[in-house]
């Protein structure tokens, strides 16, 4: 079973839903909420909350961080994003408690949570350098890390390769005109 050869429900007007654009660990993740509420954005919901709490303790919950996380909750497009069931909400969240960890000293648990974060969208691997200088050049956490990925990806890679190539990778190469998804709607304040 394989998120990269299904048929998916028809969501947008004139896009065809034959195409799971992000990595293995956004299915993964999203099954037990599926499984359990029918929906996987009680996933994202729990996301975009747990984000808060964590910048509440980052900034030693202050009245500051206590605005900062009521400003992160109550961001233009939060909403929109999360009934789009976009990642942008995991994958904050992920960022957040990789930091987390490693103030906390808990370099290989932030090493899974990059790997988890990598395993979402192959383009959050261009985090590694940030995560390679905050856990001190630990060349544990960079193999735990790789390990995490790999773990997550491969199985799905040697699944059907074509298929997991041509909608994970490639589909972002195409010509601004022929990817299938509107992406430009998602370019905005909220990914960044």
């Amino acid at each position: 079973f394989s998120p990269y050869t299904i048929r998916y429900s028809k969501v947008y007007q004139n896009v065809e839903p034959n195409y799971y654009s992000y990595w293995p660990a956004s299915f993964l993740l999203e099954v037990p909420f599926v499984t359990l509420f029918s929906d996987p954005r009680v996933l994202f919901v729990f996301a975009d909350i747990g984000a808060a709490i964590l910048l509440y303790i980052l900034g030693n919950r202050s009245r500051n961080a206590e605005l900062l996380s009521l400003v992160y909750l109550f961001r233009p497009n939060s909403l929109f994003i999360i009934e789009q069931s976009w990642l942008t909400p995991l994958a904050f969240f992920f960022a957040v408690l990789s930091f987390y960890l490693v103030s906390r000293k808990k370099i290989n648990l932030s090493a899974i949570i990059w790997g988890l974060l990598v395993g979402l969208k192959p383009d959050y691997v261009l985090a590694i350098p940030f995560l390679w200088f905050l856990t001190e050049f630990d060349k544990k956490a960079l193999f735990i890390f790789l390990s995490t990925i790999a773990i997550i990806v491969f199985p799905f890679l040697f699944l059907n390769p074509d298929k997991f190539i041509t909608q994970s990778l490639l589909l972002y190469f195409l010509p601004f005109d022929k990817i299938p998804i509107p992406i430009h709607l998602s370019l905005n304040l909220n990914p960044l």
